[in-house]
Order: C-alpha cells, then structure tokens, then sequence
C-alpha cells in the first residue's frame, strides 16, 4: 500500500471511531428523573465524600425551569458550601468532552442578596480574594444594618423546605444569569432579591436580581 493510500486509511479509521463515539454517547432523555438522581448522587458522593475530606454530607436536590422541566440539581454541602449542576443532553465525555452533568463555575462562592437600583453601584470581594464592581445593586442588610455574606445555597439560606426548586434563566441587558426562585401561587419568589416577581425570559433594561453562574462546556468541569 502507497505512502499516501496509507494517509487515506489512517483518517478514515479516526473519523470512523469519533464517529462512533459521537453515535454512542448517552443522552439525558434516556434516563427517568429518578435515574439521573441515582447518578448524580453517585458522582457526588465520589467527587465530595469520598475523595475529598473538607465535607461530611450533602444533600441532593432536583432543580428545574420555566417549563417544569428537570434541568439542573443543587448540592448542599455540609458542614457549608453548594454546588449547581446542569443536565446536558449528550455526554460527550469518551471523546473528551464535557459529561452529562456540568458543575457551575461559582461553586461554594460567597453572596449576597441584593435588590436592581440602576445607577448604583456595589463592591464585593470574591472568593478569590479580587474586588467585584457590582453595577445596578443595593445589597439587602439586617436589622442592624449589616451585609451578610452567604456560603451556602439561595435555597437553604431561605430555609426552603419541600418546595419544588427552580433555576431561571434570564436574559437582561445583554447578559445571560439565572434566577434560584420558588413559586408563590402564579408567581415566584426570588431568592436573590427576596422579592416576588412576574418572570420573563428575555428583557432590554436589567430588572432582576440574578445569580451568575457559568455551565461551561469543558471537560476541567464534569460532575
């Protein structure tokens, strides 16, 4: 076999077998809500209990959107911290890929609730020690007049009991976020803002308090 005959055959083989993993890969619509618990909680329990000696527990909770649709969990670490995870459709992960379930990139980070005040501006520092420019926001204080800094999730910070957990997205003045919230007859309670609110997907102006959070497609941020 010619030099070049070889070359030919070599890529054929390759495109073939990324082929084949790309046919095989699991997607999220095979499993029962009950299954992807059952997964998930397998994965944290490795990721968070047994190879990782900072947290004794957890808690697994099902997150879903507008539509009622499972689309995301929340882990609530003990002693302190949370995780959100999204749901992705695929796992793409034997070929390198990001898995089925993706880990926000604001895990365990500090917070604080806030109401939209356009034209004022807050400063918070994150968790890796930068100084945060935060435009448009009013952080909510105590009776005392103090701003109270959050390690744990929107939900059990609000002392959520058996409520069905949402996870909104919004997009508002440029830029995509999401909304922790439960619902309150026909509307929802922002858990951000502590304020009921009528949801909209997509706004100009910014209206809502969010939480920003990254699901990014990278293999570095699998469950």
């Amino acid at each position: 076999m010619g030099k070049v005959k070889k070359i030919i055959v070599a890529l054929f083989l390759a495109a073939l077998t990324a082929f084949s993993f790309a046919g095989c890969s699991e997607k999220a619509s095979d499993y029962s809500e009950e299954e992807h618990f059952e997964r998930v909680s397998a994965l944290v329990e490795k990721r968070y209990i047994q190879d990782n000696e900072e947290y004794t527990g957890y808690k697994l909770y099902p997150l879903y959107n507008e539509n009622d649709k499972l689309a995301f969990f929340l882990v609530d670490l003990e002693p302190r911290g949370y995780v959100y995870i999204q749901i992705n459709e695929k796992d793409l992960s034997k070929s390198g890929g990001r898995s089925m379930y993706t880990r926000g990139d604001n895990e365990c980070e500090i917070w604080r609730r806030y109401t939209v005040e356009i034209g004022h501006d807050a400063y918070m520092t994150n968790k890796r020690g930068q100084l945060v420019l935060c435009e448009d926001t009013k952080w909510i204080t105590d009776e005392n007049g103090e701003i109270t800094d959050y390690y744990d999730s929107h939900f059990k910070a609000a002392n959520i009991g058996n409520e069905q957990r949402y996870l909104l997205k919004i997009y508002q003045n440029g830029s995509y976020g999401y909304i922790p919230a439960v619902k309150r007859g026909e509307r929802y309670l922002n858990l951000v803002s502590m304020e009921l609110m009528d949801y909209e997907s997509q706004i100009e102006e910014k209206k809502y308090a969010i939480e920003v959070i990254g699901f990014i497609p990278k293999a570095e941020y699998n469950l």
